[in-house]
């Protein structure tokens, strides 16, 4: 959730739109200088037990948002090649 990312982490718009889970560390955030507000690169330190537990829930839900999107990949690629 984008807002939640700029309210829990400080993040820029430009920067929660671009938030990837690539750039969780354990235990903080790097923004990398292509995607930040002042293109610097930056580092957002993961301190609350709020943050923690958004960071698992987001992490998971991607995950299996990105396992989703490849197993329907593969079902139209099989059905391609009956």
């Amino acid at each position: 959730d984008i807002s939640t990312l700029q309210y829990l982490f400080g993040l820029k718009l430009s920067e929660a739109i671009r938030f990837d889970s690539s750039m969780v560390q354990e235990k903080f955030i790097d923004i990398p200088r292509s995607i930040s507000f002042n293109k610097k690169d930056r580092r957002v330190f993961i301190s609350s037990e709020v943050q923690k537990e958004f960071i698992t829930k987001s992490t998971k839900n991607i995950a299996i948002n990105m396992i989703t999107v490849e197993l329907r990949i593969l079902t139209i690629h099989k059905q391609k090649l009956k």
